[in-house]
């Protein structure tokens, strides 16, 4: 755990940030190793073990950019929260941050191997530091049982196991979907302790079982029956035995007191451009006083080209040029883009039921639910789902233009990365939980007024609250707040919602 007190996080993720960047936006194009930027950074490295820049793409495969996305947008949140925290909150933490680092380094040789079997015990060698970190991480929940902190512990013990999944086929995401209901059950705990007394408590829970969720849906997608290997790759132990040591978590061979290296730039090969006379009125003077030199590049015009001299070609249309085209902006790669993926699937198992992969479906109906019942819904698009009858929780993520109506539910109702979305509770719903969603509507019954609604990096969410002994509209709608203003009193931080009048 030294090596990873002091590891720079600010680093790590600004150099992710730059991946997924150019992954992104600059989909093609060579790009500049940032060690060969940086001296400090090229001496800081051994001869022995730097990378050639002629072996790698431009591009990061997919199953490799997602997971850091998540790493980047989803568990940098609750590293945050955990090291405001403090206590054995964060070192907790930081044990977890070792657990994803070091799946991301088993992912970059799956992406680049032919599959191992799980029986053979090479297999259960390369997944043995990501056992370690797991391991180490729920035995310091044991080791602190006297803490008040415990049920935070509890939270991330049962919850970390979720990362065993490379181990797990056919159904890893199913296995993760587990692991965050035994998660969800301590942090409802810590929820319903701290909701009125530190609501920074609250977010941190809802933050962790929202990277359960984020993870289960990057299973989902990646590696749906199992681990994703390449059928064209390389020997695993050939490749596992070249690979330096240092090749998946370059900001660890960085100093800490030291800055982060710069971002890396692109090198285009093109003609150079124009000066820009503009700025340099001594560049102006000096082609100004060429004199008749200055017409010299001007092509002559013939007679028969001349207007006046001939004026049959003023009945002649106008020549119209094409204007060069300009630089084409590059399309975001198509496999980063989501969509439905697999066989539609609606199954119950156990006490869950699992909805994924339904596009434009409009008479989807669960009837035959029980109070116990959990639901999953997952990448679904243009459809609407009916729940009837009263559960205990669901869950919503990776969809788009769906609608839900709910009956009631004894916990939450969750929704993570949704765009267009329409829900409808028709009983009672005591919590709702938005986060990273865009443009949704959020209808209630006059059971449900007392709801509590949590956003977070949402935009567009509209909650339609029924006119009670009104005439007119069913419903008065209002819109979530979207600015916040924060000031400073007495040391600490006020927040207010910004209102614009007029």
């Amino acid at each position: 755990m030294t090596d990873l007190a002091g590891l720079n996080l600010t680093t790590l993720i600004k150099r992710l940030e730059a991946a997924t960047s150019r992954l992104e936006d600059l989909a093609e194009g060579p790009v500049l190793n940032p060690a060969s930027s940086n001296p400090q950074l090229s001496d800081s490295v051994d001869p022995s073990t730097r990378e050639d820049p002629t072996e790698h793409t431009s591009e990061l495969s997919p199953v490799l950019a997602d997971f850091d996305t998540l790493v980047t947008e989803d568990l940098s949140k609750y590293l945050l929260l955990s090291k405001e925290i403090g206590d054995v909150v964060n070192s907790q933490a930081q044990m977890v941050q070792m657990v994803f680092l070091e799946q991301r380094r088993f992912l970059e040789l799956v992406v680049k191997a032919k599959k191992v079997d799980m029986a053979d015990p090479f297999f259960t060698e390369l997944i043995k530091p990501i056992q370690g970190a797991m391991v180490a991480t729920i035995q310091y929940r044991e080791k602190h049982r006297a803490s008040t902190l415990y049920d935070h512990l509890s939270t991330v013990g049962e919850g970390i196991p979720a990362l065993g999944w490379v181990a797990m086929e056919p159904t890893p995401a199913l296995f993760v979907g587990e692991m965050k209901d035994a998660a969800e059950y301590w942090g409802n705990r810590v929820i319903k302790e701290y909701k009125n007394k530190n609501l920074k408590h609250v977010e941190w829970a809802q933050s962790f079982i929202h990277v359960l969720a984020c993870l289960r849906c990057y299973v989902k997608v990646h590696h749906t029956a199992g681990l994703k290997w390449d059928p064209n790759g390389g020997d695993a132990r050939t490749l596992r035995k070249n690979t330096p040591a240092n090749t998946t978590i370059p900001s660890r061979t960085l100093p800490p007191p030291g800055p982060p290296p710069p971002p890396p730039f692109l090198v285009v090969d093109e003609a150079p451009a124009a000066p820009n006379v503009s700025g340099d009125m001594n560049a102006v003077f000096s082609q100004i006083n060429q004199g008749t030199a200055v017409t010299a590049g001007l092509r002559k015009v013939d007679k028969s080209e001349m207007v006046h001299k001939n004026p049959e070609l003023r009945t002649l249309p106008p020549i119209r040029r094409k204007s060069s085209p300009g630089p084409g902006v590059p399309k975001k790669p198509s496999s980063l883009k989501r969509k439905c993926q697999g066989l539609p699937i609606k199954e119950l198992d156990g006490n869950k039921w699992i909805v994924e992969n339904f596009d434009d479906n409009q008479k989807i109906i669960l009837d035959q639910t029980e109070r116990n019942h959990v639901v999953q819904i997952a990448n679904c698009e243009k459809s609407t789902i009916k729940i009837v009858g009263k559960i205990n929780a669901v869950s919503i993520a990776c969809c788009s233009k769906l609608g839900i109506v709910v009956d009631s539910l004894v916990a939450t109702l969750e929704l993570i990365r949704c765009k267009d979305f329409s829900l409808q509770i028709t009983g009672k719903v005591p919590t709702v939980l938005v986060d990273q969603c865009n443009a949704g509507q959020i209808y209630l019954s006059p059971e449900t007024l007392d709801v509590e609604i949590i956003t977070s990096s949402s935009t567009g969410i509209n909650v339609q609250v029924p006119n009670q002994g009104e005439e007119g509209n069913e419903f008065a709608e209002r819109a979530v707040p979207e600015q916040i203003k924060v000031i400073v009193v007495d040391g600490k931080l006020v927040s207010s919602v910004v209102e614009h009048v007029g």
